[in-house]
């Protein structure tokens, strides 16, 4: 006879104190290639305590992104021919700094319409 025992698990996570890092359990995309028009999002989750400030620049130039606790994401409605190139996110914490380097990259024209 065969007898079912169920188990349940609850972690406690202890964080230490450390710099920013890539959470290395969320797969990061770094080369994108969309299409002109498109809707591209550039993401982060990251790890380290205290929690990041988040960074991010194209051309130089500050990026406006939406940051909530360890991730941050930066969104292109619709991709231009100006969004193109690389973009650098600096994670800062009061252990470290750690940099990222995307890159966006064109993948032809625009999609054409289909017509009903």
């Amino acid at each position: 006879m065969f007898s079912v025992i169920n188990f349940s698990f609850h972690y406690i996570f202890f964080l230490s104190k450390g710099p920013p890092a890539q959470d290395p359990h969320t797969p990061i995309d770094f080369i994108r290639k969309p299409r002109l028009d498109e809707r591209v999002s550039l993401e982060m989750i990251s790890v380290g305590n205290p929690v990041p400030t988040f960074a991010w620049t194209h051309e130089g130039k500050p990026v406006t992104s939406s940051d909530v606790n360890h991730s941050s994401t930066v969104v292109i409605s619709g991709v231009r021919v100006g969004d193109f190139g690389f973009y650098i996110l600096e994670m800062h914490n009061e252990y470290g700094t750690a940099n990222f380097t995307y890159f966006l990259q064109a993948d032809g024209e625009k999609k054409p319409k289909l017509c009903k």
